[in-house]
């Protein structure tokens, strides 16, 4: 959990020491050291949401801070919507739509999971997925795209997927 600040560009200061190898290494004030976990800048604060399989487990906690020095456990005492998951991506939806980066509208299967596309800076297309279209404000996604049927024979960009004997 080192943290280093783009001061004056490009020199970086170190403003938060490691301290998830000392003997005193807290686990409720300070978030446990990570690969692979999912990073964003979110309404002038950096998020770090999960990640790792390095530490021999998943992480499935959420840290924000604005100064990369104080960090707070945003989901302290109540556990993430998702899965454990490493090598994820995290966005800002409202951010994502705003760059023109967000593909189309989400996409709501009949299980009720959701499925978006963004394009990251090399023009990748990635897939975003949701596992519960009631737990998003409809304030910020709008009307998702009903998509019909189940949800093997239309995902992936609407082509239908190949049959598979069962």
């Amino acid at each position: 959990s080192v943290m280093y600040s783009p001061k004056i560009a490009p020199f970086w200061s170190l403003v938060k020491p490691n301290t998830f190898l000392d003997a005193g290494f807290d686990a409720t004030r300070d978030w446990e050291g990570r690969h692979t976990a999912g990073y964003v800048v979110h309404q002038g604060q950096m998020w770090i949401v999960g990640g790792d399989v390095n530490q021999h487990h998943y992480q499935s906690d959420v840290w924000n801070s604005a100064d990369g020095k104080r960090w707070e456990f945003v989901n302290k005492d109540h556990p993430v919507p998702w899965g454990p998951r490493a090598l994820h991506y995290t966005a800002a939806f409202k951010e994502a739509r705003r760059r023109g980066i967000l593909e189309g509208r989400p996409r709501r299967f009949p299980d009720g999971a959701v499925q978006m596309y963004i394009r990251d800076p090399a023009g990748n297309r990635v897939e975003l997925d949701w596992p519960d279209s009631s737990t998003l404000d409809p304030a910020v996604f709008g009307e998702l795209e009903q998509v019909d049927g189940p949800a093997e024979a239309t995902i992936y960009s609407g082509r239908p997927r190949p049959s598979v004997a069962r």
